[in-house]
């Protein structure tokens, strides 16, 4: 099982919907879908806030590459 996480803004909203659905019919042992954002977006599937996490935009950057390195040292250091 696999659970999916989706990173949204509210001017993703209109596709927000469609992605979540696609998800559910194309994607096989999906567990849970999150989305994450600073509001909640859909009853479609879970929401997590994006400023509980121990890291913010800023500290990430705009080098998706960083997002793995800060989560990785957020959690398990």
């Amino acid at each position: 099982m696999i659970d999916v996480v989706i990173p949204a803004h509210k001017k993703d909203v209109d596709t927000l919907e469609l992605c979540i659905e696609s998800i559910r019919k194309n994607v096989k042992n999906v567990r849970r879908i999150i989305v994450v954002s600073k509001e909640k977006l859909t009853e479609k599937a879970e929401f997590y806030c994006e400023e509980d996490f121990p890291f913010s935009f800023e500290d990430v950057g705009n080098n998706s590459s960083n997002v793995f390195t800060v989560f990785a040292n957020a959690f398990y250091t």
